[in-house]
């Protein structure tokens, strides 16, 4: 009897260590590239699509900055986020999408992808994501890509504020998306989270608090201030409470360095990560006379 104590043991320990090996690769690793890549080829197949707006149309419409909700019909899913009792991580990346276009440089005559976030608002792809996003240099086309791989091409700008950094845009055959319910308020102190992008790190997590709010000293803007770790390339995507509420909208960092001059800067010391707020946020959607109906659909 004794002498099969060995071969159990072995036996137990290689369960034990089939099983670990099977949770090991139970997790969902990003492929950066592959997103990448998948975004700009189906970006490349919308070239030939004259029903899709172009870039420089989609730019138009942005800087014209008047409302364009009428005839959306928002519709109701059932539940706001996927798996609503499932992870923080995995609530918020359903709402969230790459947002991209494709260019030319002038160095060469390939498409060159850029990337960045946007927060799904309605189930029928109302995106919101920053002025700035579509507002880039030389954008053949946009589109967006979920956390699931399905793209979706970007069809008209609903409305946008230069001064506050929003733009709404509508995704073209959109339906029952995950989207992002808008939290009632923010304070100074909340726990906050993201999902965001940075340097094509694609569905990258951060979780910090809201550490202010201030104006920018040019424009008197109003900005809130995060400690959540995100960098170039996270621009438009959301900022989230414990509820999984939107909060904000990632816009922009600046480096602080303790000696700097106009050739040379040292000593990075910090890096003020700032955020639309979620005040700002409201009033473009009530703006566009969607605030109600987002509610509604939430």
């Amino acid at each position: 009897m004794h002498s099969s104590l060995p071969s159990l043991f072995a036996a137990a320990l290689a369960f034990l260590l089939a099983v670990s090996s099977n949770e090991s690769y139970s997790q969902d690793f990003v492929d950066d590239l592959e997103i990448k890549k998948s975004l700009q080829k189906h970006l490349e197949n919308l070239l030939e699509d004259t029903t899709i707006p172009s870039g420089a149309s989609l730019i138009k419409q942005l800087r014209a900055q008047t409302p364009k909700a009428e005839g959306l019909a928002l519709g109701k899913a059932p539940s706001p986020l996927a798996k609503p009792d499932g992870p923080l991580y995995d609530r918020l990346r359903s709402a969230t999408m790459v947002v991209g276009n494709i260019y030319k440089c002038d160095k060469c005559d390939k498409w060159h992808t850029g990337t960045a976030g946007g927060v799904v608002l309605s189930p029928d792809g109302l995106l919101l994501t920053n002025y700035h996003v579509i507002d880039a240099k030389n954008p053949r086309i946009f589109g967006a890509l979920s956390s699931e791989g399905e793209f979706y091409p970007i069809i008209k700008v609903v409305h946008a504020s230069k001064a506050n950094d929003l733009a709404l845009v509508q995704l073209g055959k959109a339906s029952d998306l995950a989207y992002a319910t808008l939290a009632s308020d923010s304070q100074v102190g909340d726990s906050v989270y993201s999902v965001s992008h940075p340097d094509s790190h694609y569905f990258s997590f951060g979780a910090g608090a809201i550490t202010r709010f201030y104006l920018s000293p040019r424009g008197k803007t109003p900005l809130g201030q995060v400690n959540l770790n995100f960098a170039k390339g996270s621009s438009g995507a959301g900022v989230f409470n414990t509820n999984a509420e939107l909060s904000g909208l990632i816009v922009s960092t600046k480096s602080i360095y303790y000696e700097a001059t106009k050739t040379e800067q040292k000593n990075l010391q910090m890096v003020v990560r700032s955020i639309v707020p979620l005040s700002s946020i409201r009033s473009l959607l009530s703006e566009a006379k969607l605030l109600d109906e987002i509610s509604k659909s939430n």
